[in-house]
């Protein structure tokens, strides 16, 4: 398929800028509501890893994608798949104020942390693994040894889905905040 990156990679980035623009309008809707929301801090500490991660996600596919040069119908199937399974993670996390039950966050983040688990662990395994495997030539035990630190994130992403344990859904939501900022500062 003879398209050019540069398309492709505006195509990609309307549905992360709407993902993006869908979640900082509900979290400026907290805020303007702050007082009629009961808080938790546990969904603040993953909407700003979402936000953080948008970027991250959004930067790693220029930087895996844009040296093809000509693209096949895979490739371009896979990228527009994991990006729209971002807009769906971002859609079902973030919830605007009018649909808050009893403006509860710790309600919200109960109600919906089985799918939305889910679904960023299926986001780490595209994005670290399902590109490596489509798009490079590295054996499978190459790409797994490189990534471990993701297999181990994504293991707890999946647990999270499924266990209601509140310390450990804040210690992972802290952990997982640290971790990232800390790629950020250390590259």
């Amino acid at each position: 398929m003879e398209i050019s990156f540069s398309y492709i990679a505006t195509f990609i980035s309307l549905i992360y800028g709407l993902a993006l623009a869908h979640s900082l309008s509900c979290i400026s809707e907290f805020i303007q509501h702050w007082k009629e929301i009961k808080h938790y801090w546990v969904w603040w500490f993953w909407a700003i890893f979402l936000l953080l991660l948008s970027v991250g996600f959004w930067v790693s596919i220029y930087a895996f994608y844009s040296t093809i040069e000509k693209w096949v119908i895979s490739e371009f199937a896979f990228l527009t798949l994991q990006s729209c399974l971002f807009y769906l993670t971002f859609y079902i996390f973030f919830n605007h104020y009018n649909e808050l039950e009893n403006k509860d966050l710790e309600l919200e983040y109960y109600k919906y942390k089985h799918i939305f688990f889910i679904l960023l662990s299926l986001q780490f395994i595209l994005m670290f693994f399902g590109h490596n495997i489509l798009a490079t030539d590295k054996s499978f035990t190459t790409i797994l040894i490189q990534n471990s630190p993701i297999i181990i994130q994504t293991i707890f992403l999946i647990m999270l889905a499924f266990i209601n344990n509140k310390t450990l859904h804040g210690f992972c939501a802290v952990s997982f905040l640290l971790i990232f900022l800390s790629a950020i500062v250390f590259g």
